[in-house]
């Protein structure tokens, strides 16, 4: 119930500050608004693009830090019988090979009486399930940041436990023991295979302000991928990162 407070609160006021906005019935879109200007929601950030993760990842870290791959292919595989026995028990058809924001909009659908919370749990038999979500319609800073989003079902269960049960990794926390570990400098394309379902890519702190550098001659940089003097102001971070490497030379 508090996220479907939450959205009615944003939907009733972003209009005075946000044209074209989502039709009233499109919830994916919505929630993807919320999520995109900090409100807390089910979805969860990725995105499609390695180096904008790592521009992410380490923009501001301190320490190594890592980024998480997650095989979204696996997980639309775990779904693909129960999203089509839902389809046809509501008796609702599949607009191409959308299904997965279908699936969406059904579960964040708050407004419809006859779609009561009872009735979606029963889907999964009363267990969560992560899939992947992409708005059919992005912002700006969504379209440039090539976001995407894991989302959870069930909205009671932490992310992790979640995707640990569903990927039977024996383990209700994410860590190194149930996730292949690579670091930067070994081979990549070798471990990225289909059966492969999460990646933990490990990023050595020595290298943020040359990678930094060099994300910012490919033009991926704060300025970039949120257009505005927020953004600008942002960017100008990396003249601190710079003058740091000089001090550590």
């Amino acid at each position: 119930m508090e996220e479907y407070v939450i959205f009615r609160a944003f939907k009733s006021i972003a209009h005075q500050y946000i044209t074209n906005l989502p039709s009233d019935k499109n919830y994916l879109e919505w929630y993807a608004l919320l999520q995109h200007y900090g409100a807390p929601t089910r979805l969860l950030d990725f995105t499609s693009s390695f180096y904008i993760a790592a521009f992410f990842a380490f923009e501001n870290a301190n320490d190594d830090c890592a980024i998480w791959a997650i095989n979204h292919y696996q997980l639309d595989e775990f779904l693909g019988e129960k999203i089509m026995e839902m389809f046809l028990k509501n008796k609702r058809s599949l607009v191409g090979l959308d299904y997965r924001n279908e699936l969406a909009n059904y579960l964040l659908d708050y407004e419809n009486i006859d779609l009561s919370n009872t009735a979606k749990e029963e889907i999964f038999h009363k267990e969560s399930k992560i899939f992947s979500v992409e708005p059919n319609i992005k912002n700006q800073r969504l379209a440039l940041q090539k976001s995407c989003f894991l989302m959870s079902s069930i909205i009671e269960e932490p992310f992790k436990k979640t995707i640990s049960k569903q990927f039977e990794l024996g383990s209700e926390n994410l860590g190194e023991a149930n996730a292949e570990t690579i670091e930067l400098e070994e081979p990549i394309k070798s471990k990225l295979v289909y059966e492969t379902r999460i990646i933990k890519f490990i990023i050595p702190r020595k290298i943020y302000v040359v990678a930094l550098y060099d994300l910012n001659d490919m033009n991926i940089n704060a300025a970039t991928l949120f257009p505005g003097l927020d953004g600008l102001a942002r960017s100008l971070n990396l003249i601190m990162r710079n003058m740091e490497r000089m001090l550590q030379n």
